[in-house]
């Protein structure tokens, strides 16, 4: 059912068929449908999915499993938000809701910013430290051990 006519390659990381398409199945599987859905509707949600994970750009199967999760869990919290909103929601149903999206969407984070790091993008580190000099003195600039 895989549509699009995409390499499955740039959106799984992955160059083995079986794995492109396990990868895509499994986060279509993640994705809220209705039990009966027409094979229109379907595709229109293969495509989607595989439309979320081009544009991670996985490189390699361990970003492609990062970006299968990160397409699952997106969808996850977007559910939840949008279960939160229903007219005659209760406090607590709406408050549950709201929770759980709120823990989908750090747990997002937290993999965006496992995907930089892992591409070498993460955070870096700079120390700066303030050293005076006085006149006739001597200093080294650089890590001394």
């Amino acid at each position: 059912m895989v549509g699009r006519d995409t390499d499955l390659e740039t959106v799984t990381g992955s160059s083995a068929p079986q794995l492109q398409l396990h990868r895509v199945n499994e986060v279509f599987q993640t994705l809220w449908h209705p039990a009966q859905i027409s094979e229109k509707e379907a595709q229109k949600l293969v495509n989607s999915v595989i439309a979320m994970m081009e544009g991670i750009k996985p490189e390699g199967e361990v970003e492609g499993m990062l970006a299968a999760q990160m397409v699952a869990t997106h969808s996850a919290a977007m559910e939840c938000l949008k279960r939160a909103m229903f007219d005659g929601q209760s406090f607590a149903g709406r408050d549950l809701n709201l929770k759980h999206a709120a823990k989908f969407l750090s747990i997002y984070t937290r993999q965006v910013e496992v995907l930089d790091k892992h591409r070498g993008k993460g955070q870096q580190k700079v120390t700066v430290e303030y050293v005076n000099v006085e006149p006739g003195g001597q200093a080294i600039v650089g890590h001394v051990e």
